[in-house]
């Protein structure tokens, strides 16, 4: 038996905060730090009010803004990269997720451990589609396995349906709720049940209702069709499984029901898009930049963006400078390696057989390469 005695704490220890600080890690506040205990009348034995250190995390939103923000446009590109999905749902009431877990209040919670707030992780979301799709479709066993990966160890293989972890689109709020079973004895197999039992209230923390996930899914082999039209069924699954069987724990009582969010699936959209422009315009710009003045001006003239334009240029302004005695040969000799260049690269049959119309074209820059 251990020796009754007790250690003196750092002076520092004294002057640890009472609540979560404003840029801290809520998962790991709630986790492991649980500073709120308090010793009985007799000074024998440690208390521990479990309401209120729950409330500790539900003052503030949790998750880091920044971090967020960035998991989250990390995960969509990465769906994309792969030809998949990306879905927002918001909780349609409060969602539990991690109850099984270790914690002092007895009642666990699931963090992501970067971003301090809750998350579903992929193989959850797995199962509850494989759980919706085995209970409530008529699929065979045969698609079942071949989407879900099957189950007997003998013959355990990947599905052809990719889940990734289901990710706050924001700081997500959350919220104390309590449960308060009646017959305990009864449940522990010692007791019937009976009216004289006391309820016993049990805490937990839960996600506010109206928080937004960004869910993603994506096939197993980006290059296979049937993969592909595997994930467009999965697809229609998730949707049908987060709004009527739930997700995370006590969906049996209604938690962890999701809505559909197409309003900000097309927000998304159209800022991927906006990026994806803003980009192709940087990089034609660092491009341009790059390049020696005349191939810039011929860029202006259509040159990679304007076959039609670009040849009505070549006829009326570019072999007229190319053959200009006024302009030093050095660049007459690079107009005339461009022009070639074009000429096999968007007209090549024309490079290779020129008809009569562009063979005197042709002739003209082939003089100049000579010269």
């Amino acid at each position: 038996m251990l020796p009754d005695f007790k250690l003196p704490l750092y002076k520092t220890a004294h002057a640890i905060p009472e609540n979560l600080p404003a840029s801290g890690h809520a998962g790991l506040w709630y986790d492991k730090y649980c500073s709120q205990w308090t010793k009985d009348k007799n000074g024998s034995k440690l208390n521990f009010e479990k309401l209120d250190w729950i409330k500790t995390v539900t003052g503030q939103n949790a998750g880091m803004p920044e971090l967020i923000t960035e998991m989250k446009e990390r995960l969509v590109r990465l769906a994309e990269s792969r030809c998949g999905k990306v879905f927002f749902f918001n909780t349609g009431g409060r969602f539990v997720t991690g109850l099984g877990r270790e914690h002092p209040v007895e009642n666990g919670f699931t963090w992501h451990f970067l971003l301090g707030a809750p998350f579903l992780p992929g193989p959850s979301v797995k199962g509850v589609v494989r759980a919706w799709a085995e209970t409530w479709l008529q699929e065979e066993q045969s698609v079942i396995d071949r989407i879900f990966g099957p189950e007997k160890k003998n013959t355990r293989r990947v599905g052809s349906v990719v889940f990734f972890d289901a990710l706050p689109a924001a700081p997500v709020k959350l919220e104390a709720e309590v449960m308060t079973p009646h017959y305990m004895e009864y449940y522990k197999g010692q007791e019937p049940p009976a009216d004289w039992h006391s309820p016993n209230p049990i805490p937990f923390l839960t996600v506010a209702a109206g928080q937004t996930f960004v869910f993603a899914i994506a096939p197993r082999r980006p290059e296979n069709e049937n993969d592909h039209a595997d994930m467009e069924r999965v697809a229609g699954w998730l949707e049908n499984t987060l709004l009527n069987a739930g997700a995370g724990a006590k969906t049996a009582s209604g938690y962890g029901r999701f809505i559909r969010d197409k309003r900000k699936e097309a927000v998304i959209r159209d800022e991927r898009e906006k990026a994806a422009r803003r980009e192709e315009v940087q990089k034609r710009a660092a491009a341009l930049a790059a390049m020696s003045p005349v191939r810039r001006e011929m860029e202006e003239d259509g040159y990679s963006t304007d076959e039609n334009k670009f040849m009505q240029q070549m006829t009326g302004k570019w072999l007229k400078q190319m053959e200009s005695p006024d302009i030093v040969i050095e660049t007459r000799q690079e107009i005339a390696r461009l022009l070639a260049d074009w000429y096999q690269k968007y007209r090549a049959d024309q490079w290779k057989k020129p008809n009569k119309k562009n063979q005197d074209k042709i002739n003209r820059i082939n003089k100049v390469l000579q010269l």
